[in-house]
């Protein structure tokens, strides 16, 4: 895939690479992938926005339970980042960093 491409030229992907590759699990409804990708993009230390969170989620509108449980899963997530950044706010522009809408 595109973002093992990057990694393996030595390119860092950003919230937007993660974001994309995301987009192409929610439009394929690929809920455990999505969760997948988003593990793998905190593993690297890349924090997701309200955008790579809402897109996540899309990927799990498929009406199966397990689907269910891993958008539960990214909500919590979700809810966590954004009561953080609530507490501690963020730095520099929020535009493509902050998890509140």
């Amino acid at each position: 895939g595109i973002l093992i491409g990057m990694l393996n030229e030595g390119i860092e992907p950003n919230v937007v690479s993660y974001t994309t590759v995301l987009g192409a699990c929610a439009k394929t409804k690929n809920a455990p992938m999505a969760s997948m990708w988003l593990q793998r993009m905190r593993s690297r230390n890349c924090s997701p926005n309200y955008h790579t969170y809402n897109t996540a989620l899309a990927a799990c509108l498929d009406g199966k339970l397990e689907s269910t449980f891993i958008a539960s899963k990214i909500a919590t997530e979700m809810v966590e980042d954004a009561t953080k950044e609530s507490a501690c706010g963020i730095r520099g522009v929020a535009k493509y960093k902050s998890t509140l809408p």
